[in-house]
């Protein structure tokens, strides 16, 4: 515990953690690119599976 003077500043810090944490731990998220720590995972199941049933179904579509 720190003592404080009357009137004196006082910082918290929720620690290292990205918006999607902050929003479930505290209710809150920081703007962008204020939270270095915000990241987003991604599966590999997530982006070669459509792949593998685009190729398997649609094998002549092509996008421009």
């Amino acid at each position: 515990m720190l003592c404080t003077l009357q009137g004196e500043e006082v910082f918290n810090t929720y620690g290292q953690l990205g918006n999607c944490q902050l929003l479930h731990m505290y209710g809150f998220t920081e703007a962008y690119p204020n939270n270095h720590y915000d990241t987003v995972s991604v599966y590999t199941d997530e982006v070669t599976t459509p792949v593998k049933l685009h190729l398997l179904f649609l094998p002549n579509v092509t996008y421009h």
